[in-house]
């Protein structure tokens, strides 16, 4: 059981005797897949669910389906060839593509700098969990917002001056963020 990017992902895991079917009582299976983003991501793991129970025989789809029934035609055509390996390298692109989608989708120029500080808070989410995220957003608003406003009241000034002062400094923190500098001293 590999224990990288499976465990990291929480993905399906197989081994190649998962695959294996003596003589020709399996029953057999049709699919056609449509395209679409996500279900170029789902269709490979569920062809390989479905391909422990059944024989894959006439697969077709658009678009990202019709990617993933060629990749399924593939591994089942090793399998009828005494290969159910086929299925096990089908998983192994299965598996790359977690760690392969970030480089493969580029934002667009406009996005770049919202890109480099949403990608540190996904990363955090991932090593540290959501409750990691949330001290450091709480943290961000009492240095941006709440200690400007307390020290707004200790003058004594005015309510809308308050309100002024924390609206500021979320707005402060928001352009640094904007560009760049804050996500990188926050991490």
């Amino acid at each position: 059981m590999s224990t990288t990017v499976n465990d990291e992902y929480n993905l399906p895991d197989f081994d190649e005797t998962a695959f294996v079917q003596e003589g020709n009582s399996a029953p057999e299976c049709d699919m056609i897949m449509k395209g679409g983003i996500t279900s170029g991501i789902v269709y490979p793991y569920a062809v390989l669910q479905i391909a422990t129970k059944y024989r894959l025989r006439s697969l077709g789809g658009t678009s990202a389906g019709g990617i993933a029934a060629a990749f399924a035609a593939a591994a089942e055509y090793a399998r009828r060839n005494n290969r159910p390996e086929g299925f096990i390298t089908m998983k192994k692109y299965c598996d790359a593509l977690p760690t392969q989608l970030p480089s493969l989708f580029q934002p667009a120029p406009e996005f770049e700098c919202t890109i480099k500080i949403i990608k540190p808070a996904f990363s955090i989410i991932k090593k540290h969990g959501v409750k990691k995220l949330l001290s450091i957003f709480l943290l961000v608003l009492f240095l941006f917002a709440i200690i400007p406003a307390f020290i707004a009241i200790l003058f004594h000034v005015s309510t809308s001056a308050i309100i002024l002062a924390a609206v500021s400094g979320v707005v402060i923190y928001g352009i640094c963020a904007f560009l760049g500098n804050a996500a990188n001293l926050l991490i």
